[in-house]
This record gives structure tokens, C-alpha cells and sequence, in this order.
């Protein structure tokens, strides 16, 4: 062997041995590569796991050659620091409809890493496509007729429930709120008069969300039921279309199914009236409102009147009539003008028109006054049935005019009126004087 192989073989020795007992690692780099998807969709109540694997091009020779690793997101979320290459996100603690970005860096003793997951949280939609059944549709109380009651079909629903709607608008649970995304039930429904009764079928999804259906059923009195809500109630208004000059009697019977009258003066009454007035209804079987009260209602208004019988605390009965009011002529003019004739006293004629009235009304009759102020009226003439009259007058009136009044009454006594201004009656002369002939003279005749 040569000196300068010998020399070769020495360096090289030399520098292997230099590799191998150095303190720094001999690898180039790392790799973070993703354990799962790096796109995800989630609910926010799931829990969401991201991790990642460590790849090193050479394998490192000793513990001062491993990474650190450091998570982050945007938006920022609240997770405990962690240094693992594996991240776990509880339930809820992602925002539905949110994009996130995660990221993980690895920073090594001779290089550095990175990696990132996008994670878009996803929103529950509102329960949808259910249903509210009840079979049969119409049937009778106290148990008599079973009632089969259904909700189905609820797509993103976790929980359900039934319940029946009052009168009043308050729910009243026939199954509460419960795990589920149908019930079904057979129950028996109490009468609440012959109303179809509104029945709620509710869902609620697992953020919160709720929605409805509905449905109605009229539960009835089966023929031989007893107790107090097996009776009803008659209301009568008499008359039913009047003036408010007449008296108004209202009359509420109870009976029950079968017909028979029932003893009714151990019940409560209670009357309202629609559109509200400013009197007090007496409470009682029998209501009468004279003309003095029917004064305080609208002429020409629809009125209703209810009656409320309370049987016990837990049964009413309602029924109701209907009146109208007859309004007072209307639209009608007055006409007064003077008729004078030589040697005559004026006389007025005076005639009304154009007015207007309810058939059940008619006919109307017609008088007419003068006044010479507003604090004074004079009667003309008497009730009339025509509109229109021919009337001698004192000279007083004929010298100062005034108005004249045209007063129209309907048979219901409603009374309507119209006014002409009448001026001064003209001047009449009346005893014209006598012509006189004057005799020709002799001179005009000897021509």
C-alpha cells in the first residue's frame, strides 16, 4: 500500500468517527402529516378530534432532537394549551355556522413544521315535516268516544309532545315534552261546547329550535250523559230590529238535551254586548233595556248580546242574539216659498223631499213649523202623510221671514228634520184703484 492510500484510508476513518460522536442530529427535516381529513363539517354538539404524525426524514439520535408542537385558530377558541399532536374539542365549544382554522407547528432543533384543518360548524335546522292527527275528527265527552292522538314524521326532532289549546289560549299538556320524534296516545276529551277544540303538536330539535302542527275536534254530549254541561242555552231578543225609542227584553232558557226547560235560578248570568256601550246590563234569565238606556246605543248599529250561564266552576254555557237599530229618516230637504194672490192673505207653500228610511219604518208623516229664533217654534199645521202642504199665514210672519222647519217621523217615532230659510213675503197691493174715463171736450168732438 502506498503512502498517499494510507493517507485516504485515515482521513476517512477520521471523519466517520467525527459523524458518529457529534451532538447534532444528523437527520434534514420533519413532516406533519394529517391523521384524518383536513376538511371537516360538524354539529356543534359533536366532539371534534384533530391530529397529526410526525414523519422525520432521518430518525432522530437523541432526546434533544424532538419537536415542539403548538396549536391555534381563527377565529380563537378557548382549549387548553396542548403540545400533543393530537387536539380534542369538547361538545358546544364551536359556534354553529362558523368556518374555523386550525393550524399546528412544529418547531424542531434544525427545522420547523406546519399544518392546517378547516372545520365549518354546521346549524340545526327547525324541526319540519310533522304532523298532528286525531281520529276520529268528531266524537263524544267523558270517555264515550276514545280519541286517538298522533304526531309523526318530525325530521331533525328530538323531542315531542301533545297538548290541547284552551278557550282561554292556555296549553294544557296531554303529553308533556319528552325524548322522541313521535307520540301517540288514546285519551278521553271533556266537553267545552260545541266549538271544535284546537289541539298542538310540538317539536323541538337539539338546539332548541321549535316548531308546530295543529289540528281540531269537536267532542259532543252523547244522548243520556248527565251532569250539569249536558244542558244548553237558548238566547232571544225581542224585538230583534227596533228604534231606541222602544224597550228591548232579552230572555236566556236552559235546557237540556232532550228538551225539557230547566230550573235555571240556581245558575249565575253574566251579559256582554258587542260593540261595548256605556251601561250596565243587569245579570239574569230575563234583560229589559227601556228607551232611556236604548238611547245610549248608535242609531243604525248592529248589536250583539251574549249570555254567559255558569252551571259549576268548571262548565258555561254562551249563546247569543243579534239586534239592529233602526236609524232615523235621513237625505230629506226642506222647501218653503210664497203664494200671494191680490186680495188674499200670503199663504206658504211648503213641501219636503228626498228623505230616506228603513222599510220596516215606513210610511212616514210629515209637520211643519215656523221660527222666528232659535228659542221659540210655532206649530203650521198637524202631522200630515203627504210632504207637502199650501198654509195661510198672520201678517207678523209675512213682514219678518224666518225658517221654516220640515220635521219627518218614522213610524218607530225616530224623528229627522230640515230647514228653509224663508225671507219677507213680497208686497201685495190689494184694492187697486178704479179707472177713471174723462169725458171728451166739445172742442175735440166739433173737430
Amino acid at each position: 500500500m502506498s503512502m498517499n492510500s494510507q493517507f485516504y484510508h485515515t482521513v476517512c476513518r477520521l471523519l466517520m468517527f467525527i459523524a458518529l460522536s457529534s451532538s447534532v442530529p444528523a437527520f434534514a427535516g420533519v413532516q406533519l402529516i394529517p391523521a384524518g381529513s383536513q376538511e371537516q363539517s360538524v354539529f356543534p354538539e359533536q366532539l371534534v378530534a384533530l391530529e397529526v404524525l410526525l414523519r422525520y426524514d432521518q430518525p432522530p439520535t437523541n432526546s434533544q432532537s424532538a419537536c415542539n408542537l403548538n396549536w391555534s385558530s381563527s377565529p380563537r377558541v378557548a382549549f387548553p394549551a396542548s403540545t400533543s399532536p393530537r387536539l380534542l374539542l369538547l361538545p358546544n365549544s364551536l359556534q354553529p355556522g362558523v368556518d374555523y382554522l386550525f393550524r399546528v407547528d412544529a418547531v424542531c432543533a434544525d427545522s420547523a413544521a406546519f399544518s392546517e384543518f378547516r372545520v365549518h360548524v354546521m346549524a340545526h335546522p327547525a324541526p319540519y315535516g310533522g304532523s298532528c292527527n286525531v281520529s276520529p275528527s268528531r266524537g263524544y265527552a267523558d270517555g264515550v268516544t276514545p280519541f286517538r292522538i298522533s304526531t309523526e314524521g318530525w325530521q331533525e326532532a328530538v323531542k315531542t309532545g301533545v297538548y290541547m289549546i284552551k278557550p282561554d289560549g292556555t296549553a294544557l299538556p296531554l303529553v308533556p315534552m319528552s325524548a322522541g320524534a313521535s307520540k301517540q296516545l288514546v285519551t278521553k276529551l271533556d266537553y267545552q261546547g260545541e266549538q271544535p277544540i284546537r289541539l298542538e303538536c310540538r317539536a323541538e330539535n337539539i338546539a332548541g329550535l321549535s316548531a308546530k302542527a295543529q289540528t281540531t275536534v269537536t267532542v259532543l254530549l252523547a244522548n243520556g250523559q248527565t251532569g250539569v254541561s249536558n244542558n244548553q242555552l237558548t238566547v232571544l231578543c225581542n224585538p230583534t230590529k227596533l228604534s231606541r225609542n222602544q224597550m228591548l227584553r232579552l230572555f236566556a232558557t236552559v235546557k237540556s238535551i232532550s228538551g225539557a226547560t230547566v230550573n235555571g235560578n240556581a245558575f249565575s248570568y253574566r251579559w256582554d254586548v258587542s260593540p261595548a256601550v256605556p251601561i250596565s246590563l243587569p245579570q239574569g234569565p230575563v234583560v229589559t233595556l227601556p228607551p232611556q238606556q236604548m238611547q245610549q246605543l248608535l242609531a243604525g248599529q248592529r248589536y250583539t248580546f251574549t249570555a254567559r250561564v255558569k252551571e259549576s266552576s268548571a262548565s258555561e254555557l254562551t249563546a247569543s242574539c243579534t239586534v239592529n237599530l233602526i236609524a232615523p229618516p235621513f237625505g230629506g230637504n226642506c222647501v218653503a216659498a210664497w203664494q200671494t194672490r191680490v186680495g188674499q192673505p200670503p199663504q206658504l207653500r211648503i213641501s219636503t223631499a228626498n228623505w230616506q228610511s228603513d222599510q220596516d219604518a215606513l210610511p212616514l208623516y210629515y209637520q211643519f213649523y215656523y221660527a222666528a229664533s232659535s228659542s221659540s217654534k210655532v206649530a203650521l199645521s198637524q202631522a200630515l202623510t203627504t210632504p207637502s202642504a199650501i198654509i195661510p199665514v198672520d201678517s207678523a210672519i209675512a213682514q219678518n221671514g224666518g225658517n221654516i222647519i220640515c220635521v219627518v217621523r218614522n213610524t218607530l217615532g225616530d224623528v229627522a228634520q230640515a230647514v228653509a230659510v224663508l225671507p219677507p213675503a213680497p208686497r201685495v197691493q190689494l184694492n187697486p184703484p178704479t179707472p177713471v174715463r174723462i169725458a171728451p171736450r166739445i172742442s175735440d168732438i166739433r173737430r
